[in-house]
């Protein structure tokens, strides 16, 4: 995909726009504008329709009633001027914490940014992170996408080059003292070697629980179990 870069003018006439049509945040939203590009075996996003969203700005402001999207693959967040069906990914400078609500259900995803070091990953910059436990102890999923490999087909007497991804969550505890502990599988051997000091602990928890310990619930489970015995 293609970006074109929002300029002072090009925003305020954006936002005169989303004043006038009373529909969009009535506070700015800087980002670029997204031009359609890039082919891709998969979705980049976390969920490939425009969902009803809120934002909390940087400046302590909130926007509601907005379309938003993730895109896992790029970790952006993307929303959608509805006035003109431009494309926007919005400047993640400005942004602290974004909601998607899932259509049908009502269920909300709250997501935060949090900085790489909090994480115990290196370099420097930010990410996205999915809030599935706060607390003591908190439990965040990253939402990436990733690309397994480049596929080539050809169509005609021309070549393309797809990239092909699929998703690929990471989870991490954060633990007083600003521990961070990742897990990129969800199964009791992972979270035997993430916990050791734990591990009599976490398999008593894990006998009586009569869950199959291997899908998302059972990390939240493992987060309150933790923050019960941490955050005394």
């Amino acid at each position: 995909m293609s970006y074109i870069k929002i300029t002072a003018p090009v925003i305020a006439l954006l936002f005169f726009a989303v004043l006038v049509s009373g529909q969009d945040p009535a506070v700015p939203l800087p980002g670029e504008i997204m031009r359609p590009g890039g082919m891709f075996r998969g979705n980049p996003y976390l969920i490939d329709e425009w969902l009803d969203g809120e934002l909390i700005l940087s400046n302590g402001s909130i926007v509601s009633n907005i379309k938003l999207k993730y895109d896992g693959y790029r970790d952006d967040v993307l929303w959608l001027h509805e006035r003109n069906m431009q494309h926007i990914i919005l400047d993640r400078s400005q942004l602290i914490k974004f909601t998607l609500t899932i259509p049908g259900t009502g269920e909300k995803l709250q997501f935060r940014k949090i900085e790489r070091a909090a994480l115990g990953l290196p370099g420097m910059g930010d990410l996205f992170v999915e809030e599935l436990f706060s607390d003591t102890v908190c439990l965040y999923a990253h939402r990436r996408i990733v690309k397994i490999r480049d596929v080539y087909e050809r169509r005609g007497r021309s070549r393309y080059i797809f990239a092909e991804i699929e998703p690929d969550p990471v989870y991490y505890f954060l633990l007083p003292g600003n521990t961070a502990i990742r897990l990129d599988k969800i199964n009791r051997r992972s979270l035997y070697r993430a916990f050791p000091e734990k591990r009599n602990e976490l398999r008593q928890l894990l006998r009586r629980s009569r869950r199959i310990w291997n899908d998302e619930q059972a990390l939240v489970e493992t987060a309150i179990y933790l923050n019960n015995l941490l955050g005394k």
